[in-house]
Parts: C-alpha cells; structure tokens; sequence
C-alpha cells in the first residue's frame, strides 16, 4: 500500500456489516489503526462505510480521533419507540464530511466530502431483508448530484456483484445504478459469498462508485471472513486522486447544500 510520499492523495474505503456484534466494532477500529499507520502521510485516514453497527452502554459508536460518526436514529412517535440507526459512516475530518441530512435516515446515511477538489457523495445503506427497495432507492435518488461511492448490505442476489441467481427486486438495484452512471466495484472479480453462516452463504454485499471516480480505482479486495469477526466479509477499496484544479463551475459541497436548501 506504500507509495511516494508526494503521490496525489488518496481515499481508502472499509466497508463492513457489524451485524450489532461488539467483537466485530472493535476488531473493525483496531483495523483502521492499523491502516492508517501503513499509508503515504500524505494520503487521507481510511473512511468506513458499516451497517448494522454496534452501538455501546452509552448509544453512540466508535468514534476514532479526527474522525466524525454520521447515523440517524428514528425517534419514538406515538406508540412507536425509537430505532437506532443500521446504517454509520466513520469519516477523517480531514475530508471536511458534512451529513446530507435531509435525505438521509437510518438505514441509508449520506455524507458529502471534499475529495481531489471535487464533492464526493458517500452512501452507506441497508436494504432490510425481504423487503422491496424501491422507496428506499428513490429515498436516495434526488441526493445523487455529484460523483457518488456507496456501499452496503442489500440483501439481494444478482450476477452484477457475483451471485448465481437473481432476485427480482435486484433488478430494481441494477436499473437504479444505470441511470445515475454507478459501476459494481464487486464485478467480476471472482469474489466469494460475501455472508457466511451456518444457515448457508449468499452475495447480498456490494459497492458502486460514480463511473468517473473508477477511472482513478486503485483497488479493491474482499478480506477473509474472519478478518473482522463478522458474518459478512468486508470489502477495502482505495480511489487515488489527481490533483485536478477546481473548475470554476464545478459543483463543490458548499454550492451543493445551497442548490439542496433552496429546493426544500
């Protein structure tokens, strides 16, 4: 993973499922120390994409030093009682991360970064087994204005990210990534199940990232499924940046968030 300490920086992406496992939280923070202890200096800390986090005594995550944790818990409502977030995003500061809150909820969390002097929309989401993902999708879709990274438990099969089966609400997933130019980072790269456990093994894990972004992918590798005492296996991928100039009419966070306000 070492390189020249004057390379253009890059980002580094953990994305897991805890599966609410405490074991699996703190195998997952000890790995991004280890991480981040091994890149350039001149790279950004490693970002993580989890859903269905452990939350400890006191309700929140882990939350490492000049890290920013991003979840939205559902409130009680009436007879309703409050449901914690299933899905987090652990981000450096450094990338300046700022919550799409509007959109977001607690099973699909949106956070905007500044990266290669461009906005970058990061997503990380879960699709709650047996259910139909379409008011979930288009949940998400008005947040998609910029290049976009997202991972997440879908719960679904396809051949896009390595199943020998499809489910017909996958295809609803595979026409969602078509209109906003999302490419499956899991394709065909002879990939295993990515959930393991003793009632079987099935691919319902999977990352996209925007079509322009994967022309800067360096990487992207499945780690055992006992690196992190999960039952679903994390996947590491890294995007290098180029040091591009910003343009004088491209989109940046700022200008996001005002267009997104002025709409509400």
């Amino acid at each position: 993973m070492s390189r020249p300490a004057n390379h253009p920086p890059s980002i580094h992406i953990l994305q897991i499922n805890q599966n609410d496992d405490h074991i699996a939280a703190e195998k997952t923070i000890a790995f991004l120390h280890r991480f981040n202890s091994s890149i350039s200096p001149s790279d950004h800390q490693l970002i993580l994409l989890i859903q269905e986090p452990y939350y400890w005594v006191h309700g929140s995550p882990s939350c490492p030093k000049n890290y920013t944790s991003f979840y939205i818990h559902t409130p009680a409502s009436g007879e309703s009682k409050a449901l914690k977030a299933r899905t987090l995003i652990l981000c450096p500061q450094s990338l300046t991360p700022q919550i799409v809150g509007h959109f977001s909820t607690r099973d699909t969390v949106m956070v905007r970064i500044l990266f290669d002097n461009r906005a970058v929309l990061l997503i990380s989401c879960y699709f709650p087994d047996k259910q139909n993902p379409a008011n979930q999708l288009k949940s998400i879709d008005p947040a998609i204005r910029c290049d976009t990274i997202l991972g997440g438990d879908i719960n679904l099969k396809h051949p896009l990210w390595g199943s020998p089966s499809v489910e017909q609400h996958a295809l609803l997933v595979e026409e969602f990534a078509l209109s906003h130019s999302l490419s499956c980072l899991n394709h065909n790269k002879n990939a295993g199940p990515s959930f393991q456990s003793s009632r079987g093994s099935s691919f319902i894990d999977t990352s996209f990232a925007s079509y322009n972004l994967c022309s800067a992918l360096l990487s992207w590798e499945q780690l055992p499924i006992d690196a992190l005492s999960s039952d679903h296996t994390a996947f590491l991928f890294s995007f290098q940046g180029s040091q591009r100039p910003l343009l004088p009419n491209a989109p940046s966070i700022i200008n996001l968030q005002t267009k997104q306000n002025t709409e509400q």
